[in-house]
């Protein structure tokens, strides 16, 4: 599961949604991807 975001800084509750994304689906492994933080981009591999 990838989750998009562009914010200036990811916190604690866009992993929790994307933990959650998880458990709702079944799935295992979850990627948060943020393009808000120039001049890198931001991501986070997440395993339930």
């Amino acid at each position: 599961m990838v989750e998009i975001k562009a914010l200036d800084k990811l916190s604690g509750k866009e992993e929790a949604q994307v933990l959650n994304y998880l458990k709702a689906t079944g799935l295992r492994v979850g990627l948060l991807i943020n393009f808000g933080s120039h001049p890198k981009m931001q991501w986070k591999r997440l395993v339930k």
